[in-house]
């Protein structure tokens, strides 16, 4: 459909620098589709490697909910693994490539490192929870709300402020730079444009 040829365009024009269609590259952010043509040049002709990939991906999407429910409670963890590893809808997904197949285990990431940090505020947990929240909204522009999910909650719920403070000027930044990119290229300010 329209949905997938704007997500292999875009990807196609951002990982060349050719670009003859600017419509898909400003309505999609710009991870998925670049990960979706860099898989389809490594696993070009062998759909079997990519499908075990994959696969992969899926059965490391249960493992992370496992871990992030471990965080808590074994027994959390192992009804957190079991729900992913059982769910017929996230399942389906892991046969292609798709925004679920690794948006989904993006978010998990971003959730484990959340609880990670607030386990032990250091420098370490904060640039692992910055780099994976920057990673989930370039490759889904919605996913910018976690951006102050996390500072308020870290800011006001646990009082690590001025840890805090990093991530959000952190993630300001990257928003902003790849914003300032995009206008620079197309015109527009914003990693999507939204209607």
């Amino acid at each position: 459909g329209v949905d997938a040829y704007s997500y292999d365009v875009s990807g196609l024009q951002l990982v060349s620098g050719q670009f003859f269609d600017i419509f898909p590259v400003l309505f999609r952010a710009p991870l998925i589709p670049v990960a979706k043509n860099i898989l389809y040049l490594i696993f070009e002709g062998r759909p079997s490697a990519l499908a075990i990939l994959l696969h992969g991906l899926g059965v490391m999407t249960a493992f992370l909910a496992y871990h992030l429910g471990s965080r808590f409670n074994r027994g959390v963890g192992f009804a957190l693994g079991m729900l992913m590893a059982l769910n017929l809808n996230i399942a389906v997904y892991f046969h292609h490539i798709s925004v679920t197949t690794l948006l989904v285990p993006l978010f998990l990431l971003a959730a484990d490192c959340f609880v990670a940090w607030v386990q032990k505020p250091n420098l370490r947990t904060l640039t692992g929870i910055t780099i994976v929240t920057i990673a989930c909204f370039l490759a889904r522009t919605e996913a910018l709300i976690l951006v102050p999910i996390f500072w308020a909650m870290g800011w006001l719920g646990h009082r690590l402020w001025k840890q805090s403070a990093v991530f959000l000027i952190v993630c300001l930044l990257a928003y902003n730079g790849v914003s300032l990119f995009y206008y620079k290229q197309f015109g527009y300010w914003g990693i999507t444009y939204n209607t």
